[in-house]
């Protein structure tokens, strides 16, 4: 084999690699990159359509009068014509009604000794 003849064979090898990567792989990254963002795009998909049923249903549940009533009278105290209220006070205490004491601070710890003097200076 001349040297012109393994030359020419070593650069044919080079080009059918370099054409293998050109069209087998480069391709191929693009098409596993594709297939990534497809996937977190169906993911998302399904989240939106549950989102969107679950909206439904509450919208088919608010179209009855049923629930308007209910949610008239826990949220805005309404009641219908002729309906008395009765208010009963709850027997829970809210926390923060009357709570004027100060929120309890940490105590300083006072070390002794003379570690205590120099890492607790203050």
């Amino acid at each position: 084999m001349t040297l012109r003849r393994l030359a020419t064979l070593v650069a044919g090898i080079v080009m059918v690699l370099g054409l293998f990567t050109v069209v087998g792989v480069l391709p191929m990254s693009t098409y596993t990159k594709q297939r990534r963002e497809t996937l977190a795009i169906d993911q998302r998909l399904n989240g939106v359509r549950a989102d969107n049923d679950q909206l439904r249903s509450e919208i088919r549940r608010l179209q009855s009068d049923g629930e308007v009533q209910r949610l008239a009278r826990e949220q805005f105290g309404m009641v219908l014509p002729g309906q008395e209220v009765y208010a009963i006070p709850s027997l829970r205490v809210d926390a923060q009604v009357g709570n004027t004491a100060r929120p309890p601070t940490k105590a300083r710890v006072r070390r002794s000794g003379f570690w205590g003097r120099v890492l607790f200076w203050r």
